[in-house]
């Protein structure tokens, strides 16, 4: 899996998000939840097209520095 930073917006408190790349196509908002257990997730997406899993997600955070130590793990 590769995660990137970057900042994004789902909503004013949620505007710093990790985007991760190859995730595997069961993988959910929970599974991505648990990946970052221990830092504060406001919010996490799946991406899916028509339907179908695509293997990318979305992880925001409160803030920069949230999503910058979860970028360490």
């Amino acid at each position: 899996m590769v995660v990137g930073g970057g900042t994004g917006g789902a909503g004013a408190s949620t505007s710093h998000s990790l985007r991760m790349r190859g995730l595997p196509y069961q993988a959910n908002e929970q599974d991505v939840e648990a990946f970052f257990e221990g830092f504060k997730v406001a919010k996490a997406v799946v991406v899916r097209k028509n339907g179908k899993p695509t293997g990318e997600g979305y992880a925001f955070f409160h803030s920069e520095q949230e999503a910058s130590a979860a970028l360490q793990r």
